[in-house]
């Protein structure tokens, strides 16, 4: 804006100058007032091309800084979205640990209190019940936690040799359900941390008592009632 005002004072003082110019001398000097006057029309036309140069430059000046402040809105946008993102996976990934914490917290109070290998091993787990595996139909109920793909080889051998097995105790088919229980309730602690502390220790349950069903022969009524 100076610059501007600058020109068009130097504008308004060539065109004084021309007009008092050309008033003094007209009659006196033709051929040199029209020299003078052409002179000064070039000066006019100059700074008239000055001043459009200066409004050039100050509108690629304006459209430069608008584009620069356009740049840093955007990255300040992306820092700010970024910053969130960031915090965003910071809370999901404290979540997660604390919930994992609190499900092996709550997993091992219970093995505490005689769910698992603390309990009284003169205690003998309890039978199951007709709902768990039905003799007649042929069909163990089997715990959600146990129904996964990895215990699928295990679920077809306890149930072959369950169902298939004379109606009397037999100590190799005992040993036998021993061993894939045994293996069965291996596997499972390692997938502790993928159930719920309620589905494992229901899980571990139903294996220990299924291990003790090969101690009775097969029958309905060697099963605990509901």
């Amino acid at each position: 804006m100076k610059n501007q005002s600058t020109i068009l004072s130097l504008i308004a003082t060539v065109l004084l100058y021309f007009v008092a110019f050309a008033n003094s001398v007209q009659a006196q000097h033709p051929i040199e007032n029209w020299v003078k006057m052409a002179g000064a029309h070039a000066q006019l036309i100059t700074a008239q091309a000055s001043m459009v140069t200066a409004q050039s430059l100050t509108i690629t000046a304006q459209a430069n800084a608008k584009k620069i402040d356009a740049e840093a809105r955007q990255i300040n946008q992306q820092t700010e979205g970024l910053t969130l993102d960031n915090s965003r996976k910071k809370a999901e990934v404290f979540y997660a640990k604390r919930a994992l914490h609190d499900n092996y917290q709550g997993l091992a109070k219970s093995q505490s209190e005689g769910s698992e290998s603390n309990q009284d091993q003169t205690q003998a787990p309890e039978r199951l019940t007709s709902l768990q595996i039905d003799v007649n139909r042929k069909k163990v109920n089997w715990p959600q936690a146990l129904q996964e793909n990895q215990f699928s080889e295990y679920r077809f051998q306890l149930e072959d040799i369950i169902f298939n097995r004379a109606d009397y105790v037999d100590q190799n088919i005992e040993q036998e359900v021993q061993n894939l229980t045994k293996e069965m309730g291996d596997k499972l602690r390692f997938s502790v941390h993928e159930v719920s502390p309620m589905e494992y220790i229901k899980a571990r349950k139903f294996i220990a008592s299924l291990a003790r069903e090969s101690q009775f022969p097969l029958s309905i009524q060697g099963l605990a009632s509901n």
